[in-house]
């Protein structure tokens, strides 16, 4: 018992570890000069060349999976509190970027912040149908056999 709870734990602490190094990275970037810079002559580098709008879906797309489903591990459900401090930074951040040099605010890029979130939401809910399919499936043929 001892055992499964040590796994547990070094599981959950692996995810929120990971959740929130992908939300540093994500405002590291968004509130940086020039955050291609640093890949820009890598294997990653393409992902400079990539459709602005793209970018900012995918990043918040990347993160709010990682946290809201943090969420449903650790409560079994995603909180609107969680859903509105990841729109809320997701807004604030990019009112930010009007003070970063090289950078501009634009309402389009926070459309496009709050789609990634509706994005990351949506897979954590079929993620969740997915294991509760399973679960009645691995339910009914325990006892049908």
């Amino acid at each position: 018992m001892a055992a499964s709870v040590s796994l547990l734990m070094s599981h959950w602490t692996t995810h929120c570890f990971v959740a929130g190094t992908l939300l540093a990275g994500v405002t590291w970037a968004l509130l940086t000069p020039d955050p291609f810079g640093l890949i820009r002559q890598t294997p990653i580098g393409w992902l400079a060349k990539l459709d602005d709008l793209f970018q900012h879906a995918g990043a918040f797309c990347v993160v709010s999976l990682t946290i809201f489903s943090l969420c449903v591990r650790l409560t079994g459900f995603v909180p609107a509190s969680a859903i509105l401090i990841v729109l809320g930074h997701g807004i604030t951040t990019e009112l930010l970027q009007a003070f970063v040099p090289g950078r501009t605010s634009d309402p389009t890029d926070a459309l496009a912040n709050g789609l990634g979130i509706l994005l990351g939401l949506n897979l954590v809910f079929a993620m969740q149908a997915g294991q509760r399919h399973l679960l009645t499936r691995r339910t009914s043929e325990k006892l049908n056999s």
